[in-house]
């Protein structure tokens, strides 16, 4: 019983572990594809993959602020509203 209880709590700590690195990663990865967005100004070749990457690598954080943000800009760049959606990705990141 206590070998079965040990291994729990490993297993918990693992998982809350990965949970806190993924956060962060998505975190890391929002803060790059947010400065190349801005650099290219553009949806160019690079921020087109950033994009496919965000939507297939990183799609458990949808619904999470800075998703929609990244992805506000993301089609703001195309539509011209990328601006408004920037300054929350850019407040979102500083938090």
């Amino acid at each position: 019983m206590k070998r079965l209880s040990i291994i729990m709590t490993v297993m918990v700590v693992m998982l809350v572990g990965c949970g806190y690195n993924n956060a962060e990663e998505f975190k890391s990865f929002a803060g790059s594809f947010h400065a190349q967005m801005f650099t290219d100004g553009e949806q160019s070749d690079r921020v087109i993959e950033m994009y496919e990457e965000l939507t297939s690598k990183y799609e458990s954080h949808a619904g999470e602020s800075l998703y929609e943000a990244i992805e506000g800009m993301y089609n703001g760049l195309e539509n011209g509203n990328a601006t408004k959606y920037q300054l929350e990705v850019m407040r979102l990141l500083n938090d």
